[in-house]
């Protein structure tokens, strides 16, 4: 889909609206971290700390946002971590088809290990050259934009075809980060 452009259903949604679920949660930089387990081609758990995960490489991504709620919002700089990065410090193992993305107050995302890994999709750290706000996702928010409308990877379920079939456990890439 061209930038810009609207999925059906969705409409324009002025400015950058918060689209959040119960209290924000507080930052402790020296509690928070980000964690990947379960399908690891290693079978282990691998977690980095918030100082380990700025320090990693970072790549500027343009892209529309198409919220679940059938809003949309255009013209948005993410700056931020590379998913594949994640890949490439804890490979997944042979098989994985899914990764399911964790964060506070049960918000998940389950998409594609080729959606996961496309060019485009940052885990981020900036939104239009400011560092996130805590409303916003700080400090680490998943963006996909060739997962468009977004409704595919925050209800996944919606998006399954009649005789496909749930990826189980084991096919499943998990991150998730604690604050």
């Amino acid at each position: 889909m061209k930038e810009g452009m609207l999925p059906p259903g969705q409409h324009l949604a002025k400015g950058w609206p918060v689209s959040h679920y119960g209290p924000v949660p507080r930052l402790r930089p020296d509690r928070w971290n980000l964690q990947v387990l379960g399908a690891t081609a290693s079978g282990q758990t691998h977690s980095w700390t918030f100082d380990e995960v700025a320090n990693m490489p970072k790549i500027t991504v343009h892209a529309d946002l198409h919220c679940a709620s059938g809003t949309s919002t255009t013209g948005h700089t993410f700056f931020g971590v590379p998913a594949r990065t994640l890949l490439d410090l804890a490979p997944p193992a042979a098989g994985v088809s899914h990764v399911m993305a964790w964060a506070e107050y049960g918000y998940s995302a389950n998409l594609r290990l080729s959606d996961f890994i496309a060019d485009t999709t940052v885990m981020a750290t900036h939104h239009d050259d400011e560092a996130l706000t805590v409303e916003h996702g700080f400090p680490l928010r998943l963006v996909v934009p060739n997962a468009t409308p977004t409704r595919r990877t925050t209800a996944p379920s919606r998006g399954q075809t009649p005789g496909t079939r749930r990826p189980n456990l084991q096919e499943r890439y998990l991150i998730c980060h604690s604050f």
